[in-house]
């Protein structure tokens, strides 16, 4: 993703890239607001969902996606967290 090239000292190659990647940051920020909000209204956690790969490539935002009270998948690579997937989905009857 393009906002974790700025943490690798990679520079996005133009302005509309850099406006892009400026937008999804806001949108991640503002997202993990209200769940942050809404969590401590309910008394509720805010659960990440960011994956062993993502984490050891950097690809997350610390305070928009990465922000959250816990990350139960945190340790688990995402191959095995789309076999878990594929495993638990619903079988299709043809």
């Amino acid at each position: 993703m393009l906002h974790s090239l700025g943490t690798l000292g990679i520079e996005t190659p133009d302005r509309i890239s850099q406006i892009a990647t400026a937008a999804m940051l806001l949108k991640l920020r503002i997202r993990s607001l209200f769940l942050h909000y809404y969590g401590v209204q309910k008394n509720l956690l805010v659960c990440g969902t960011t994956n062993k790969t993502e984490y050891l490539l950097g690809h997350y935002d610390k305070y928009g996606d990465g922000a959250c009270d816990i990350e139960p998948i945190r340790g688990i690579y995402k191959t095995e967290v789309l076999k878990w997937q594929i495993f638990r989905s619903p079988r299709k009857n043809h």
